[in-house]
């Protein structure tokens, strides 16, 4: 019997599922949770007044609603369905579509609503003036999560034995996270096409 790395599993990182079913009750949102809102207007054009910008991406304001989308589910949130097959079908592009993935189709006044943890998100997308509402739920109870140390022993090559190693796992505090400016630089805003760090 030979044993081995299971090299597939250490570089392709598990994640969770990208949709959920759970969504919080409006008096828990309104009773533990600041609101943060803001809205953005899509705009087609995108002034292309700077014509020396060879590498500017001009983005329909469906493909800006997507930018929202996948950065948020990228950061690890997850897209809340509801329970009934017609409610989910509004999440869910056809099969005929396989690109568009669980991404949402811009639809008339479509909601979206995300979740991670303690942390959720409303975009609301109204197709007659291509705005975008944003509203963003902050729980107002700070939990303090202490960090989790893992201690493992990783063979080396170079020494032919096994090396102590550890690993500290933290919780990523997305509360702070500029959600505002990020979108603004996905609706091309010129106030905000400065990267900041």
């Amino acid at each position: 019997m030979k044993t081995s790395v299971d090299w597939k599993s250490l570089t392709i990182p598990a994640c969770l599922p990208v949709t959920t079913d759970y969504k919080p009750d409006k008096r828990l949102l309104n009773n533990h949770y600041k609101l943060y809102t803001y809205d953005l207007y899509l705009d087609a054009d995108n002034d292309l007044s700077n014509k020396d910008d060879v590498e500017r991406v001009v983005m329909k304001p469906e493909e800006q609603l997507k930018e929202f989308i996948s950065q948020r589910i990228g950061q690890g949130f997850q897209l809340v369905c509801s329970g009934t097959p017609q409610e989910r079908a509004i999440y869910f592009s056809p099969i005929s579509q396989p690109r568009s993935g669980v991404i949402p189709q811009g639809t008339p006044d479509e909601e979206y609503f995300f979740m991670m943890g303690r942390n959720f998100h409303k975009l609301t997308y109204t197709l007659s003036s291509d705005q975008v509402s944003f509203i963003r739920y902050h729980p107002t109870h700070v939990i303090n999560v202490h960090p989790v140390s893992y201690s493992y022993r990783l063979w080396s090559d170079c020494t032919q034995q096994y090396v102590k190693m550890n690993t500290p796992f933290v919780h990523d505090d997305l509360t702070n996270y500029n959600w505002n400016y990020m979108d603004q630089y996905i609706a091309r805003d010129q106030d905000c096409l400065g990267l900041i760090e």
